[in-house]
């Protein structure tokens, strides 16, 4: 049994650490890692630059412009606050990470774990092609997506559903809302299925308490957002450039 038992470990270990080098490896296109340190393209210069004024107290929208999501600077102002050089750089590797793992966690359900993490390791490679030299809103959106669509698989296949994840559903929709807000049809047909399937059961307590639960997800990722636009008088030119 012990035997077995760390045979289970060490493949478990051997799968977590391919997954980590097909990141490694797709990362390795980005031109902000620290072994090519290339030019950035153009969307990924405009958030840096958006990045640094915010560091010399300058507020997106009303002292710059650019059309995507506040959490896109936020998250470029981080990383330049990390270490200009990297820093970015250990933002995607983190956010493609926590992306692949999910994906496995979502292969999981259905497959072996070998199965699984040769699910995802084939789902990678066409991004190997199209990931477009990086730092790019549809990069961080990825694992808020994957998380999302975990959840709501775990809870279709298996009823698995706590206020906590709904909570994180709502949480990673509103995300994705403060990067680049056509990216949220996973939500809208999950949403309006699980909506109308509550109807059709006439579960209206618990319909309820998915959408409160939801929604406080939603609020704690996107109010901030506004409370700091809107303290800092930016409120209506956020609205007109990216609303």
């Amino acid at each position: 049994m012990a035997k077995k038992s760390f045979s289970t470990i060490v493949s478990r270990i051997c799968l977590l650490f391919a997954l980590f080098c097909s990141t490694f490896i797709i990362l390795t296109n980005s031109p902000l890692c620290p072994w090519v340190q290339k030019e950035p393209a153009t969307d990924s210069s405009v958030f840096q630059t958006i990045a640094m004024m915010m560091r010399k107290g300058y507020i997106p929208y009303r002292d710059t412009f650019d059309h995507k999501g506040p959490l896109t600077y936020v998250i470029n102002y981080v990383g330049v606050f990390i270490s200009s050089n990297y820093g970015i750089w250990c933002i995607e590797f983190v956010s493609l990470a926590i992306t692949v793992w999910v994906m496995y966690k979502i292969s999981c359900l259905l497959c072996t774990r070998l199965q699984a993490c040769v699910v995802v390791l084939v789902s990678l490679f066409p991004l190997y092609d199209y990931f477009q030299d990086g730092n790019l809103v549809e990069e961080y959106a990825m694992p808020l997506i994957a998380i999302s669509a975990f959840i709501f698989l775990d809870y279709l296949l298996n009823e698995i559903i706590t206020p906590l994840r709904l909570i994180l559903c709502g949480f990673c929709m509103g995300g994705v809302l403060m990067l680049r807000p056509n990216m949220i049809s996973l939500w809208i047909v999950f949403c309006l299925a699980i909506f109308f399937n509550k109807l059709y059961r006439k579960q209206f307590a618990e319909l309820f308490h998915f959408i409160l639960f939801f929604l406080v997800g939603t609020a704690i990722a996107t109010v901030p957002f506004l409370i700091w636009l809107g303290a800092n008088h930016a409120l209506g030119d956020f609205w007109n450039v990216y609303i």
